[in-house]
């Protein structure tokens, strides 16, 4: 168990620079780590995969029965079959969302809508244009000038 002083509010886990800093460390002796992919779960996972390669325009770099990882341009974006039951509503309360660049997001916005995506109102913060949107099983992701 991690001392008080070095406990984190996630729990017992704390960051490794709080953890080198309490041992006394002056640095990290690992790189800084780099995010390798993000992980969807998903019930159907041909609906979903057309929905994200298709409607998204990302591309498959490797299938199997159970999942397929798809190239973000930067990132990669898996989808995982689980069996439960979707969501009936969009899961607005997640801790998640994928959020993917598009030059001009009113654009990309319209022709999601022109195919059937439900898609939120776009707002502006600074110089950053983005727009939610619901995914075929209730995930909210978002298109981003960011």
């Amino acid at each position: 168990m991690l001392s008080p002083a070095v406990r984190h509010a996630a729990g017992d886990i704390a960051p490794l620079a709080v953890l080198f800093a309490a041992s006394g460390m002056s640095r990290c002796m690992i790189s800084p780590m780099r995010l390798a992919q993000a992980i969807l779960f998903v019930n159907d996972l041909s609906r979903m995969k057309a929905f994200y390669s298709a409607l998204l325009g990302l591309a498959v770099i490797e299938e199997t029965d159970g999942y397929v990882r798809l190239d973000a341009g930067g990132g990669v974006v898996m989808l995982h079959a689980i069996r439960e039951p979707p969501s009936p509503t969009p899961r607005q309360d997640s801790f998640l969302k994928l959020a993917f660049h598009a030059d001009d997001v009113i654009a990309v916005r319209a022709a999601l809508l022109a195919q059937g995506v439900q898609m939120r109102d776009p707002h502006s913060f600074g110089a950053a244009t983005f727009c939610d949107g619901v995914d075929p099983e209730g995930n909210i992701f978002q298109i981003t000038t960011r």
